[in-house]
């Protein structure tokens, strides 16, 4: 793809996922780095186990993570505790690491969430250009 003013191309990525990450941080890194090359990450996240649903696996609003916070109350990070660090559990969706994401509870929606992403991707880079 391309904006209108003749610079260069931005790009769009769609990531879909049932969201369960790892290493956060790194994901955050490489997500910066392609907004740095001009990529746009997009990310849909299937979550088939919405609420109601059979099959016993919990929706991602539902699933809990824990994580070290530091005695300032900011993330402590790097995988392990830090001095003074402490164990906090957190709704999972906090910090996720992407900041263009979509959440589909049913297959059946995922085209016309892709088109409302690249649509509003065009927008963007229309209002850019």
């Amino acid at each position: 793809g391309g904006g209108g003013g003749g610079g260069e191309a931005v790009r769009l990525l769609f990531i879909l996922s049932d969201g369960r990450l790892g290493e956060r941080e790194a994901i955050r890194r490489r997500v910066r780095a392609l907004a740095s090359a001009r990529v746009l990450v997009a990310f849909v996240l299937v979550d088939a186990a919405a609420p109601g649903t059979a099959g016993g696996a919990a929706s991602i609003f539902d699933v809990k993570r824990v994580e070290y916070v530091a005695k300032d109350g900011s993330a402590a990070g790097g995988g392990g505790a830090r001095p003074g660090a402490r164990l906090t559990v957190v709704p999972y969706m906090d910090g996720f690491p992407f900041d263009f994401y979509a959440v589909v509870r049913a297959v059946g929606a995922l085209p016309d969430t892709l088109a409302d992403g690249v649509r509003q991707w065009m927008e963007m880079v229309n209002a850019d250009g």
